[in-house]
């Protein structure tokens, strides 16, 4: 029996590399003599350019860029094997998890550190970029990131001789990307993103992802007219309509951002890593898949790693069984086709710190090695009545 194991992280206690580990222990187990490949997997978020190195080789580069607070931090990027591609991840340049949660309010922060990691990349031969989009700290459409690049922003007094914020967005009157035509010129790029959202609405950057990023609920409105009132001016400029942009809302509208300003070339973070890692071409000889995150809930349909991996095997018939740090709408997660929604941390011990790295190890191991126990007492079972 061939098992895969394509987890992705559990932010802030397991990489994917760890999480697989730990559910392929589980399965071992359970299943002695059982066969699991560990594929570590992510969507264009947290973890991404460290998975694509794991598949692909590359060697790190160590940069210094400016975090989404505008303080200068260490960061890195991948280099490819052919010195000519370049993996840079928001993540590690203007990411949520580089603040404290009271440092976290996307009215104030910006990418330009994103930017100036692909600067450095672009400086250093790179003549393809990979965006992957996940994890940011910002709300303001990636603008910030390509001031780094040398596009030029005016509000209605003159330009703006800083990094955009996302309070800034709904004074902007005008931009000029004269600079970024060289940038298209010497390099093209791709854009990883996490989520397929809209740009604005109800489904939007703002309305679902901007409280996580600190921001206020008396901030919300007004940074939704400010995401409206630039979606205005970038298609005034470009005639790139952000309905017409997968992935638009990611990261805060950077999705949007990059595409209509840098010509970015968009796809979904999962199916670039499953295509990536050949994952359909191992699904032909395996029995069952193991996936999961930090927390699965209706998020997880959005082009999550979890839902990639289900569409994916679905086509071969695989069944797959998710397990995550935190489980929400389970019915709706099962009724997607999950054959398993399993929460590791229900029942737990709660002195327990289930953020700890050996503890979110052990109680995945358990859950995999538990489930698969049942499920093998429950086909015995039909066995024998049949």
């Amino acid at each position: 029996m061939k098992v895969i194991c394509a987890f992705d992280s559990f932010k802030g206690c397991m990489t994917g590399l760890e999480a697989g580990e730990a559910a392929k222990r589980g399965v071992m187990s359970a299943i002695p003599g059982c066969k699991v490949s560990v594929m570590p997997m992510a969507d264009g978020g947290e973890g991404t350019i460290d998975a694509i190195r794991s598949m692909t080789g590359g060697r790190e580069v160590a940069i210094r860029v400016l975090d989404p607070l505008l303080r200068e931090c260490e960061s890195k990027y991948i280099m490819d094997c052919d010195s000519e591609t370049a993996y840079v991840e928001m993540a590690q340049c203007a990411g949520l998890t580089m603040l404290t949660p009271d440092e976290r309010d996307a009215m104030h922060t910006s990418s330009y550190g994103l930017g100036m990691a692909m600067v450095k990349a672009i400086e250093a031969g790179a003549k393809h970029i990979t965006i992957c989009l996940g994890g940011s700290a910002t709300n303001d459409v990636a603008i910030g990131a390509l001031q780094a690049l040398g596009l030029k922003v005016y509000t209605r007094d003159g330009i703006l001789n800083r990094p955009v914020t996302g309070a800034d967005l709904i004074d902007i009157a005008d931009i000029d990307s004269t600079a970024l035509e060289q940038l298209k010129s010497q390099c093209d790029i791709t854009v990883l993103y996490d989520a397929d959202i809209p740009f604005c609405g109800p489904e939007g950057a703002v309305k679902l992802y901007a409280t996580q990023k600190g921001v206020k609920s008396e901030d919300l409105d007004g940074l939704e007219l400010g995401m409206e009132n630039v979606r205005e001016v970038i298609e005034r400029k470009t005639g790139v309509k952000a309905e017409s942009v997968k992935g638009a809302g990611a990261a805060g509208g950077a999705g949007y951002g990059l595409a209509a300003l840098a010509r970015a070339k968009m796809e979904s973070g999962i199916d670039y890593m499953l295509v990536l890692s050949d994952f359909d071409a191992r699904l032909t000889e395996t029995a069952l898949v193991l996936t999961g995150e930090g927390k699965a809930d209706s998020q997880t349909l959005q082009g999550k790693v979890s839902a990639g991996i289900l569409r994916h095997s679905r086509n071969w018939n695989v069944p797959v069984w998710l397990f995550a740090g935190k489980v929400e709408n389970k019915e709706a997660l099962l009724n997607s086709g999950f054959e398993m929604v399993v929460d590791i941390n229900a029942g737990q011990d709660p002195t327990q710190n289930p953020m700890n790295n050996t503890v979110a190890g052990q109680r995945l191991e358990n859950a995999v090695r538990r489930t698969a126990e049942n499920k093998i007492k429950k086909l015995r079972r039909q066995c024998d009545r049949s």
